[in-house]
């Protein structure tokens, strides 16, 4: 039995090798000295010595491209996890609070992670003779990739061509109709046939719902398949490949025309030179990203690029690249996919079996887990035992995808405002309250909460399975989206929430110079809402809203360090007021009592108040992220419909994704 690693073409080599050569003539034209750049993310050399250069340090690490926008069940989210662990311990704060220390594990329902390599494998196995086999193992994340949308099983089973996998009986197309794939794993090509064709009889070049991920996989599942391999289909290779060129010679006349203008620099302009070698600087990097990308067209799909959760339950789904179906299809049947494409866009069915042919592996899909970060300053005194807690989330929409306000693209989201703003000002936070000579009277925990883009579910863990009493919870600040205050009032949601809010936050506003913009209720779409709906008085803390909100241009060369400043010191005196004061703050939602103030209510009062409680179910509303200019979101929304997301060109050299998992061809 021959046995080997499946290695892909090695022809992108030298066009790396061209792109390089590009790279050093331009080079050997710049001042000695100049390095070309690193990225971002390096740690300032020894700590900081102000409180804005603790700010912008641990922003540039948080916000880095090495963080990968801190994505959901990435390993870049965990280590944005242990950076807030290791700042929290630096600063002297109580860290045994779990088992796991700091961690509070979070269960996110429905949602699955890929387990370890050695539990994600796949191989195919040609009988060649009687005698004789070879087997081709291929490489995960190279080869090879689970999607979420499958299930966890190890399997071994023959291989059959399922064709695109559609059954349209509207469309009088079957690719299952003389095949029987019980038992057997399916190879289907994505999307459908004659995708060019504006005849075509699946809605012309629009697409139906039989191109869905969703719609193969469940159809291959009730035909009793045991996995299912998906493979790009050759037009959306096509397609990226012209894109890709297209915006290669742009760059390359952009290039060109820029080196044509050094010679119209006089030697001792130095800026001119400055701004002109940063500029061919920025076009080489793109091109470098462009040849790079050109090396690989055929891209795996993001692992939850077909949806985020599992409905196969044991039926495992793979995406493998074209050259693997190639190569198969050639060695078991003598033709390359492109001629099957071709047969099938002529609405020629050729579903068949791969003579001798198996494919053998597992998919390990665990369930996915998050992680909120605590962190406690005891307090002292007879109210030691009441709590104040301080929140902000430190997860965002990693690469993109369903999670963006640029859904079609696939490209990092940095999220330096949203929410690595209001992280570093709560880990300031904590370390000014720490260094206080005098401890709080009451307890202060610092809350990094995990999962919030996708549903507030770190947040709305904690209320669930609270590490303190919540009825001994007094309050609860949060920060989110708090780097861009410029000359802006600073939003400040909830005075409402207890008596005592707006008096205090007064005082504070005349040592500070702040000005505070009041936003009533305390709901909306951040992690101060759940605490709020236990009837927890809360702030949350917010600097408004802009065209880079989820999208992959909130970087930290936008943020507002001074103004960051001026918004920890603020929360400093706010949380250091709340728990040294006398009494806890008096609870209030606007048009609701609390259930202690309900209680004592005589019963003629509630009876007189009951016609105005019907409302009680209407969501308050959010404003909490005020709303943008009309041509940048919808005038009725406060915070953003992904789904409905506007054109933006600046994300023009993005790689394209998905729009909708499950949904999407």
């Amino acid at each position: 039995m021959t046995s080997f690693v499946f290695r892909p073409s090695t022809l992108g080599t030298h066009r790396r090798f061209s792109i390089q050569t590009i790279l050093f003539s331009i080079a050997i034209a710049l001042p000695t000295g100049l390095a070309f750049p690193t990225g971002q993310g390096a740690l300032a050399e020894g700590p900081p010595s102000s409180i804005r250069e603790r700010l912008k340090s641990d922003l540039e690490y948080l916000a880095s491209d090495q963080m990968r926008g801190r994505g959901i069940g990435t390993p870049e989210l965990d280590q944005a996890a242990e950076y807030v662990r290791d700042a929290f311990a630096e600063a002297g704060l109580q860290l045994a609070i779990y088992d796991d220390g700091p961690f509070q594990s979070v269960k996110l329902p429905g949602r699955v992670k890929l387990g370890a390599p050695e539990e994600n494998t796949l191989a195919f196995q040609t009988d060649s003779s009687p005698s004789s086999s070879e087997t081709v193992t291929l490489e995960l994340d190279a080869d090879f990739r689970p999607l979420a949308i499958g299930g966890s099983a190890e399997f071994e089973a023959p291989l059959v061509f399922a064709g695109f996998g559609i059954t349209a009986p509207e469309y009088e197309y079957d690719d299952y109709a003389e095949i029987d794939v019980k038992g057997k794993a399916v190879l289907i090509i994505r999307k459908e046939p004659q995708q060019k064709d504006r005849k075509s009889v699946f809605k012309g070049r629009a697409h139906t719902k039989h191109a869905h991920f969703r719609t193969k996989i469940e159809n291959a599942v009730r035909r009793g398949a045991t996995a299912v391999i998906l493979v790009n289909d050759r037009h959306e290779i096509d397609s990226e490949t012209q894109s890709l060129r297209s915006k290669w010679k742009q760059r390359l006349k952009q290039l060109t025309d820029e080196q044509s203008k050094l010679d119209e620099i006089p030697n001792d302009d130095s800026d001119s030179f400055a701004d002109h070698r940063e500029r061919v600087l920025d076009l080489s990097q793109k091109l470098e990203e462009l040849a790079q990308r050109l090396d690989t067209t055929d891209v795996l799909p993001a692992f939850e690029a077909a949806g985020t959760a599992s409905f196969t339950k044991d039926i495992p789904v793979f995406f493998i690249r074209r050259q693997v179906a190639n190569d198969l299809l050639m060695r078991s049947l003598g033709k390359p996919l492109r001629e099957f494409e071709d047969r099938l866009d002529e609405l020629i069915i050729c579903s068949q079996p791969l003579p001798e042919t198996r494919v053998m592996g597992q998919a390990s899909l665990p369930p996915l887990e998050a992680r909120n970060v605590l962190a406690v300053i005891e307090g002292q005194g007879p109210l030691a035992e009441e709590t104040v807690i301080l929140g902000a989330h430190y997860d965002h929409v990693g690469m993109g995808g369903s999670g963006s306000m640029a859904p079609w693209t696939r490209a990092i989201h940095n999220g330096a405002d949203d929410n690595a703003s209001g992280i570093v000002a709560l880990l300031e936070v904590a370390r000014q309250i720490k260094s206080h000579s005098e401890a709080p009277q009451r307890r202060i925990v610092f809350i990094a909460f995990s999962a919030e883009e996708i549903g507030l579910l770190g947040s709305q863990h904690y209320v669930r399975d609270p590490r303190y009493p919540l009825n001994k919870t007094v309050a609860m600040l949060n920060l989110d989206m708090v780097g861009r205050l410029g000359d802006k009032a600073l939003t400040i949601q909830g005075l409402d929430t207890a008596e005592e809010f707006p008096d205090w936050i007064e005082q504070i506003a005349t040592r500070t110079q702040l000005q505070f913009k009041n936003k009533p209720g305390g709901a909306g779409p951040s992690d101060h809402a759940p605490f709020f709906e236990k009837e927890i008085p809360v702030m949350h803390f917010f600097s408004g809203l802009h065209r880079d909100y989820h999208r992959p241009t909130d970087d930290v060369d936008k943020i507002d360090i001074e103004g960051l400043e001026k918004v920890t010191n603020t929360v400093t005196q706010v949380a250091l007021k709340i728990a040294n004061a006398e009494s806890r703050p008096t609870f209030r939602s606007k048009g609701r009592p609390s259930k202690k103030e309900k209680a004592a209510e005589p019963e003629s009062n509630a009876q007189e108040r009951a016609p105005k409680e019907s409302n009680q179910d209407e969501k308050p509303a959010e404003e909490d992220k005020p709303v943008a200019a009309p041509d940048d979101f919808p005038a009725d929304q406060t915070k953003p419909d992904q789904t409905d997301a506007p054109d933006n060109g600046e994300d023009g050299d993005s790689e394209p994704t998905d729009r909708s998992p499950a949904e999407s061809p």
